[in-house]
């Protein structure tokens, strides 16, 4: 079972934070003499002199209500690499305890636990770059802390399997950490719905990626109010300062103008997939549910090397574990996307395109399609069912129901219907096949309904 008491440090436990002078006095007032402020002004001008609220209660408030969370339950860092060094610095023992890791993924979740002196147990993603779950499960031990998830993941764009994730929040009697920065661009909901019944899951996003806002370095934790209020005791007293409070505040009235964005970024990622399959040299773009794709190709040196000369920069990441001959393409404007697959259809030998990847383009409407997908959680007391269904993409399709024979059939319904279909069931095989068989045809037809 969690215990939030006995995985906490005991020195952060007994610790007695900073108290800054605007947590001593909140109140309204007509003269400030209490914080060492000048008193003369701001070069920078507004009211740059003050000191910000060190909550920021204003704008977790607002948050708060898009998010649906109560603003008791939001932790705002400098980025969410803060967010991260203090998760380790509130709950590791330098030394002595460990966090778990499933490269390839974020590389400052390593750093952050290096720096900390904390060491990391690698337990690499399988070949569906998703949870190896009995693996991560056998490597736990007592000074096992904290458990790091990227999803969708960096570099390789999907969403982890919510069946394994609740899977570890369940067995795990340390915190769950859901790395949620790209989750603007998925199709599948945030795990923040699970707050309420893991008391040991934190789930982080940022304003940095579909809000567009990086420059301003602030990140989020969702979680329960007793782990906030350690992050509160240890955190650095004005960590998000005024402006990145204003400019974000503002920016979240613009609704309509971030989902124009996301959905482009989102239109603009399946074109460039669509184009970059047709190159000789492209072995594999895999499905991504973030602001890049991640694409194998037979030279990926070659290939970086010929983009950088002409000025085009991807990133390279076939150094990293499962990663090989591996570019990760971010998203671009249409014209740079454009830019983009000409420069490697003429590597291609192949044609340069003679339109943009813009919305005004006769190929949109061939290029642009209405998501036919579903995500589908069905959980009984004999049975644990996640599917995604997505009518027009078959490269997705895994089945693991613990029955081999029944795997094989529902791989052939999504073979010859050309669908992809990803299939995770966790049943009571030990009692016998009947609830498993039974409960996955119920949702897989309740997935269909909600897809068509």
């Amino acid at each position: 079972m969690f215990n939030l008491n006995k995985i906490t440090r005991k020195n952060i436990r007994n610790l007695k934070p900073y108290s800054s002078a605007r947590d001593e006095f909140k109140g309204n007032a007509k003269i400030f003499l209490d914080a060492n402020e000048n008193a003369f002004g701001s070069l920078g001008g507004d009211d740059y002199n003050r000191y910000p609220d060190p909550l920021q209660l204003k704008l977790k408030k607002k948050i708060a209500k898009i998010k649906k969370v109560g603003a008791e339950q939001i932790f705002l860092g400098n980025g969410s690499d803060e967010v991260i060094d203090l998760l380790l610095r509130a709950f590791c023992n330098p030394g002595i305890d460990n966090v778990i890791l499933m490269p390839p993924t974020y590389g400052m979740y390593k750093v952050a636990a290096d720096t900390n002196d904390i060491s990391s147990i690698e337990v690499p993603l399988n070949g569906d770059f998703d949870i190896d779950l009995e693996n991560v499960l056998d490597v736990i031990n007592e000074y096992t802390k904290l458990i790091f998830i990227c999803s969708p993941n960096n570099p390789s764009g999907n969403r982890m399997n919510k069946v394994s994730i609740i899977r570890l929040l369940e067995y795990f009697h340390g915190i769950v950490i859901v790395d949620e920065a790209y989750i603007d661009y998925s199709d599948e909901k945030s795990l923040i719905d699970l707050l309420g019944t893991y008391a040991n899951l934190v789930v982080i996003q940022t304003f940095s990626k579909a809000r567009g806002m990086a420059s301003l370095r602030v990140g989020i934790a969702f979680t329960n109010e007793k782990i906030i209020n350690i992050l509160n005791k240890i955190k650095p007293p004005y960590n998000i300062n005024g402006l990145s409070q204003d400019k974000i505040l503002e920016a979240l009235e613009r609704k309509t103008h971030f989902n124009d964005m996301v959905e482009l970024v989102k239109n603009q990622r399946y074109k460039l997939a669509v184009e970059l399959e047709k190159l000789s040299f492209t072995e594999k773009v895999y499905p991504s549910q973030a602001n890049f794709v991640l694409a194998k190709f037979t030279d990926a040196k070659k290939i970086y090397n010929y983009l950088a000369a002409k000025g085009i920069i991807v990133r390279n990441r076939s150094n990293i574990t499962g990663c090989s001959n591996t570019l990760r393409i971010t998203i671009g404007k249409p014209r740079e996307n454009t830019v983009l697959v000409n420069s490697l259809r003429q590597l291609d030998g192949k044609k340069t395109l003679n339109f943009d990847f813009d919305e005004n383009n006769p190929m949109v409407d061939f290029l642009k399609r209405s998501a036919r997908s579903s995500v589908l959680h069905r959980k009984t007391s004999e049975t644990d069912i996640q599917i995604n269904l997505d009518l027009d993409n078959s490269t997705i399709t895994k089945i693991d129901t613990g029955i081999a024979f029944f795997d094989h059939m529902l791989e052939q319904i999504a073979r010859h219907g050309g669908v992809g279909l990803n299939i995770k069931v966790l049943g009571d095989l030990e009692v016998d096949e009947h609830h498993t068989i039974e409960d996955t045809a119920l949702a897989l037809g309740e997935a269909f309904k909600e897809t068509l």
